[in-house]
């Protein structure tokens, strides 16, 4: 009994020592990683410290060894031509109802004019409030809801002097100025005033952080004189006035675009008067023309003046929408093209500038009128086209664009004759 006893407190006795050295060997290890992370925290304290002693001289350094690039601010603008209502197109909007509405006329060409960021087009006939008072050539008076229309495809910017801005003299005027005013607010009106203080203030557009000025002038009224105690109801041209206008454009914007309703109606080059008019403001330092009037395609190019300044020029862009009868006066453009700005200011036109042909389609069908991409046109729709009925010209889809194709061949020549 005794020895029995006497093994198992020798066995206890093991037991105990065993555990004695597995504890003083856990205590070991704990002492030694304790140290190990002890060494890793001061290593850690001198670095940071020694990244703080370089953080006191890091701002002159890195303001050295880098600098802060802005990116190029951008904007990119459409510009329709002739929006021409005789009353064949009137009458397309006109509802059983009572009521009228435009928005069918434009659907097709809706995406072009919605993906700019500015958007204009010439509001060749001006509005009235009056449908009594709506009529076709040769004094076109437009309804209201031609406006809204242009508002609902897209458009930011209405010109409005023309060479029918006047064709309800002053009440015409006054009229269209009115709807803008409370029916659209938001909208940039050109070419026509309210006073004296309206006319003689340069109308600035900020885009993206680009200001762009926007002049439009009319050559004429038709034969209309403006009223004597209301010379500035419309932006008719005029050289003096033009160049003060681009000087104080100047001072307040980054660039300059001037839209002009110009030229030589149905005429497929530029008059001469067009073209004077056009190295004016090329050399007065204007940085985009866009010409409308002639109810054609003109051509469009790149200018440079004698002092290297460049000037894009769009001569006409033809119809937008109208139901002339004549194959030339269906096939319109619209412009599109990019204006950028550097860092250090400077606005330039870059080279993507180009024209986006449009056709005007009106067949038997009244409500089938509208204006298509040539993209988007067919042979088919060519021939159902109600202009074969007044004439014997060519109008196909191959003509319309062999002739869209002459018209787009880019010139960037640049001696500006």
């Amino acid at each position: 009994m005794e020895e029995e006893k006497a093994k198992e407190r020798e066995q206890r006795r093991k037991r105990l020592e065993e555990q004695r050295k597995r504890q003083i060997f856990r205590e070991k290890i704990g002492l030694a990683g304790g140290t190990v992370l002890i060494v890793i925290l001061i290593l850690l304290a001198l670095a940071v410290k020694g990244c703080k002693g370089k953080e006191q001289k890091a701002p002159e350094d890195i303001s050295l060894a880098f600098e802060v690039i802005e990116e190029p601010k951008k904007v990119t603008l459409v510009a329709a031509g002739d929006n021409l209502y005789h009353m064949p197109l009137v009458e397309t909007g006109q509802g059983e109802s009572g009521v009228w509405n435009y928005d069918s006329i434009y659907a097709q060409v809706k995406g072009v004019i919605q993906e700019a960021d500015l958007a204009v087009v010439n509001q060749e006939t001006i509005f009235v409030k009056d449908r009594s008072n709506v009529s076709g050539y040769p004094a076109f008076g437009t309804p209201t809801e031609v406006g809204d229309a242009l508002v609902n495809l897209g458009f930011d910017v209405i010109q409005h002097a023309s060479n029918h801005a006047y064709d309800k003299q002053t009440q015409g005027v006054e009229e269209s100025l009115q709807f803008w005013k409370e029916k659209h607010p938001e909208i940039t009106v050109l070419g026509i005033h309210g006073s004296q203080e309206e006319r003689d203030k340069i109308t600035v557009v900020e885009k993206n952080g680009i200001k762009i000025a926007m002049l439009n002038y009319t050559y004429s009224l038709n034969g209309y004189a403006l009223p004597e105690s209301k010379p500035y109801l419309v932006d008719v041209w005029d050289d003096e006035t033009v160049r003060e206008d681009i000087r104080k454009a100047k001072e307040l914007s980054d660039c300059i675009i001037c839209f002009l309703h110009a030229g030589e109606e149905y005429s497929t080059e530029p008059s001469e008067d067009m073209e004077a008019k056009v190295q004016l403001l090329l050399e007065e330092g204007v940085d985009v023309m866009i010409g409308t009037h002639p109810h054609v395609l003109q051509k469009y190019e790149m200018k440079t003046d004698d002092a290297g300044h460049k000037m894009l020029a769009y001569y006409s862009l033809g119809n937008f929408v109208s139901t002339q009868q004549s194959p030339e006066t269906l096939l319109g453009g619209i412009a599109k093209l990019t204006l950028e700005k550097s860092a250090d200011g400077e606005v330039k036109v870059l080279d993507d500038y180009t024209l986006i042909p449009v056709v005007m389609q009106y067949d038997s069908d009244p409500k089938a009128r509208a204006v298509y991409l040539l993209s988007d046109y067919t042979e088919e729709m060519a021939q159902k086209h109600r202009v074969h009925s007044y004439t014997e010209q060519e109008f196909s889809l191959s003509w319309l664009q062999e002739t869209a194709a002459t018209i787009m061949k880019k010139d960037t020549g640049g001696d500006g004759e």
